[in-house]
């Protein structure tokens, strides 16, 4: 049985910062971090009062270690730690739980889907988690750090959390790239793209109550193609613009001739 008494957290980047807003204690036990970064970790710790370790292997006996870093340093520290903790855990949306194995009998993923920003605050009771479990006795240990962190948690097995790591990378990732588009477009043309942000609110409160494909509207969605043909001439110095909006434009009236 798993006798579990600290957490630490391994790296020093932007989700460690807010897991350590979130998480200053455990169970009434200060929490550990140590980064590669000795520096950044030492300034997370100082702001949010863990305690920071200047060696990896000075994570104390009995801790929960929670990989907050890329996806390639995952094993390599895992392998590092494998006569040190009896949990590991991982963040990522991609990775198998199987790169943690090998090193801990007991292991687990949480993956938040949500985009971490220094500058932005985490509601994390809205941030969805979600689970992969090794065990039984590391279920229990795991629901505890995730009720630490009070977010909504969904089991989803690897399959199904990466299928769901690509819908958020379309869903956050890619729109936030039109947003840059747009925001340079706006930019060289002299216009004030805030004017957009009621429009661009409106639209995601809109999808908390109706499907996407009932909101879709735009001069594409009713083949309004004296329009669509004026909007490309005008992006003509703008080919990244261009291009999006063209295969856009030509799947969105291509759906609306189903």
């Amino acid at each position: 049985m798993l006798n579990l008494e600290h957490i630490c957290l391994i790296g020093s980047g932007k989700l460690s910062r807010h897991l350590a807003k979130k998480l200053p204690i455990f169970k009434g036990n200060p929490i550990f971090i140590w980064g590669r970064n000795s520096e950044q970790a030492a300034s997370i710790a100082n702001e949010f009062g863990l305690i920071h370790l200047n060696n990896l292997q000075e994570i104390p006996e009995n801790s929960a270690v929670l990989f907050c870093v890329s996806d390639n340093a995952i094993e390599i520290l895992a392998n590092k730690l494998k006569e040190k903790s009896p949990f590991l855990i991982h963040f990522s949306g991609t990775q198998s739980i199987n790169r943690l194995t090998p090193y801990a009998q007991n292991a687990a993923v949480i993956w938040p889907n949500q985009s971490f920003s220094s500058a932005v605050h985490i509601d994390w009771k809205k941030v969805p988690l979600i689970l992969e479990v090794s065990n039984d006795a590391a279920k229990v240990w795991l629901m505890e750090i995730v009720n630490a962190l009070e977010g909504p948690a969904v089991f989803l097995d690897e399959e199904s959390r990466k299928k769901l790591h690509l819908a958020a990378v379309v869903a956050n990732n890619f729109i936030n790239h039109l947003m840059v588009l747009t925001e340079s477009w706006c930019i060289q043309n002299k216009l004030d793209f805030n004017l957009l942000l009621p429009l661009i609110n409106q639209s995601t409160q809109n999808l908390q109550n109706q499907s996407p494909t009932q909101l879709q509207t735009g001069p594409a969605s009713r083949n309004d193609w004296t329009t669509i043909h004026a909007h490309i001439e005008m992006l003509t110095q703008f080919p990244q613009l261009k291009e999006v909006y063209t295969l856009f434009s030509n799947q969105l009236a291509e759906k609306n001739k189903n």
